[in-house]
């Protein structure tokens, strides 16, 4: 693995499942953020002082629209699947539709401020034919 992000490259995702959190696995392929990507994303996203000194959040709202116009073209492939087990085709609007902790967790990759989740090893063919001796 390199450190280095070349120009135009992706690179997979992997996020695991949490029943607790209410959303399943999912591999993606996104294009990582830049570090004048972060700052830019940061500047979007933080608090700021108005002319009169008093310092003003952004509101949820602006947030999650900041998340979704950054994170969204930067993924550009997913194991995603609808209620029906059919696969969710890979575009901003239905970006927009994934459970919030779920894209949370894509954006933080994304952003580079978390992580991708240790995928689990399948279990070796010598496992399996042992369970089912």
């Amino acid at each position: 693995m390199s450190d280095y992000i070349p120009d135009g490259h992706y690179f997979p995702g992997h996020i695991n499942a949490d029943p607790q959190k209410g959303h399943g696995e999912l591999d993606f392929e996104y294009r990582p953020a830049l570090y004048e990507d972060q700052a830019k994303f940061a500047d979007d996203t933080e608090n700021k002082r108005n002319e009169q000194g008093v310092i003003v959040g952004v509101s949820d709202a602006v947030y999650a629209a900041t998340e979704l116009a950054f994170c969204a073209p930067r993924v550009r492939a997913w194991s995603l699947k609808d209620v029906n087990g059919n696969p969710v085709p890979c575009t901003p609007k239905e970006f927009k539709n994934i459970r919030p902790v779920l894209r949370k967790k894509i954006c933080s990759i994304v952003l580079g401020y978390q992580l991708n989740d240790e995928k689990p090893q399948s279990e070796s063919l010598l496992e399996q034919s042992e369970k089912n001796s």
